[in-house]
């Protein structure tokens, strides 16, 4: 029963649902296992990018089993995948704000939530906020919805896609040029994908069904891989001098995260590199140097670490003496290894020795 345009449609949306839950549940296991907070995060993105495709694909199983279209009811259609837009929407917007503001994240997701609990509650008690196109013979297609222009949740959905434009795609694109190294990729691959949401957003919405789905839907999973890419760790092995290379853990979600144990050979190799000892990027111009040990920092981490713990990674002097020190927490998965000297203990090259 379904034309060649309905099964465009039904299958791209098939593919999606499956792709993000399979996708998202393993990054989700995988965070979890990592104990990644910002891919925890991203992961629950991915799961809920699929579910916004989930009526389609019910619509497009229930077409195949009676050779009907799903039966039409406001509030099944608005559970199985209007409830869903804004939330996809809105967990980058609190990533993007961790990544640029840390300090005012809460407000910002503060504000994004009560943006989309408005936006859930006029969206289950008017029911006029959608439009729908039923195929003129039933079963030939699937049936499609739109926001209805007059309708308060048009509104709002029009606001968190402006949060999200501006925070996310020129926000971090603007960091990401002012960045360097590792970093300016990681922001570039973020502000990449989230450009290829939004695309892909208003093409949904604007956009006649037919051959076109198919590459508007491959927006969606470039977008979700970019996330992915971004977020993700990597190791860094300088290429210079293969006999130090120092493995490295820099992924984004992990840039202003104590590492578990840092080396002398660490050290030095970011002393002799000119590298930060947080972000990993290139140091140029204005930077900080910690007075006790000589390590490294670029003047945004030290700026970061004064506002957070307030003490050097090295050798936990303070970075800013005006402020007061907020104590780690006495873990042994948490402690800073360090090779110090003067102590009179016999000490290998590059081994890390436990202080206090």
């Amino acid at each position: 029963m379904l034309s060649p345009n309905g099964w465009i449609n039904s299958l791209s949306a098939t593919f999606l649902v499956f792709f993000s839950l399979i996708f998202g549940l393993y990054i989700l296991v995988k965070s979890i296992k990592m104990n990644a907070h910002l891919l925890k995060i991203a992961g629950l993105m991915f799961l809920i990018s699929g579910m916004i495709y989930m009526g389609q694909l019910f619509d497009f199983l229930w077409i195949l089993a009676t050779g009907n279209n799903l039966p039409y009811t406001y509030y099944v259609h608005c559970f199985m995948a209007w409830i869903w837009i804004p939330t996809a929407f809105g967990i980058p917007i609190y990533i993007g704000a961790e990544l640029l503001i840390p300090s005012k994240k809460k407000i910002i997701a503060a504000l994004d939530i009560a943006i989309l609990a408005v936006y859930e509650v006029f969206l289950l008690t008017d029911t006029n906020s959608l439009i729908y196109i039923i195929p003129p013979e039933a079963g030939t297609d699937l049936v499609l919805a739109f926001y209805n222009s007059d309708a308060p949740v048009y509104i709002l959905s029009m606001a968190i896609l402006v949060i999200f434009t501006v925070l996310d795609v020129f926000g971090v694109l603007y960091k990401a040029i002012r960045s360097k190294g590792i970093l300016r990729k990681k922001l570039a691959f973020f502000s990449a994908a989230s450009i290829f949401c939004l695309v892909n957003g208003i093409l949904e919405a604007f956009s006649p069904r037919g051959p076109a789905q198919i590459f508007i839907r491959s927006l969606i999973v470039c977008g979700i891989l970019l996330f992915y890419f971004s977020l993700r760790e990597e190791s860094v092995a300088p290429p210079e001098k293969p006999k130090k290379q120092v493995s490295v853990e820099a992924g984004l979600f992990r840039v202003y995260q104590r590492p578990a144990q840092i080396t002398e050979e660490e050290i030095s190799f970011h002393k002799e590199q000119k590298i930060c000892l947080v972000c990993k990027a290139k140091v140029a111009r204005l930077n900080y140097i910690c007075p006790s040990c000589s390590a490294l920092y670029c003047v945004n981490c030290a700026q970061y670490l004064s506002n957070e713990e307030n003490t050097c990674w090295v050798c936990n002097t303070p970075i800013d003496e005006t402020k007061p020190v907020k104590k780690q927490e006495k873990q042994e998965e948490s402690q800073v290894t360090i090779h110090q000297e003067g102590k009179g203990e016999k000490k290998e090259p590059g081994k890390a020795i436990k202080t206090k």
